[in-house]
């Protein structure tokens, strides 16, 4: 039956019924679905495991960021085995010694920051923290390299003194402050 001809036997079996179907018409003109092909499903295979490469290429290109923005996922990453960029600065040379001023002490922490970047970078705070024999911190402070801006391979130094430091403290950790959002 050609397809004029069978829209026009639904429209007029459509008439003949009390209450008409405004969307007969469409109906007798929609093409039955023919079933997916083992060609199309292969097509389809093969744009989602393209998508998913690309999903993972991306991932691994943006893991330092995200390990900059949300640092719990920084030993994750590490447990999976991806390389850590942590940042392009490297502490270096630190050394800390108790000062006596008159009855009380101060701990003066000193030490060097290093571009190992291949451009130039903005020299972000130090965070500083004295730890007891444990390993938990006990006091954390913030400290600046002596430049704003560090170029390739350039070397700043810096110094932190901390007025009556806790008396059971152990050890100094310096780090790169993680900026806060």
């Amino acid at each position: 039956m050609p397809m004029e001809a069978r829209v026009l036997s639904t429209l007029a079996q459509a008439g003949s019924q009390k209450s008409v179907d405004p969307w007969a018409w469409r109906r007798a003109r929609a093409a039955p679905v023919a079933p997916a092909k083992p060609r199309d499903l292969n097509a389809k295979l093969i744009t989602a495991a393209a998508l998913a490469l690309a999903v993972a290429a991306g991932a691994y290109g943006a893991h330092a960021q995200s390990a900059r923005l949300a640092p719990w996922v920084r030993p994750i990453l590490r447990s999976v085995g991806y390389p850590w960029r942590g940042t392009a600065l490297r502490v270096d040379g630190v050394s800390s010694r108790l000062v006596a001023e008159g009855h009380a002490s101060a701990l003066l922490v000193e030490g060097a920051v290093v571009n190992v970047s291949g451009h130039e970078i903005e020299a972000p705070p130090l965070r500083l923290a004295v730890r007891s024999a444990d390993g938990a911190e006990m006091f954390v402070w913030t400290a600046h390299t002596a430049k704003a801006r560090l170029g390739v391979g350039e070397r700043s130094r810096f110094s932190s003194r901390l007025e009556a430091p806790p008396s059971d403290g152990v050890d100094v950790a310096v780090s790169i402050a993680s900026p806060r959002i």
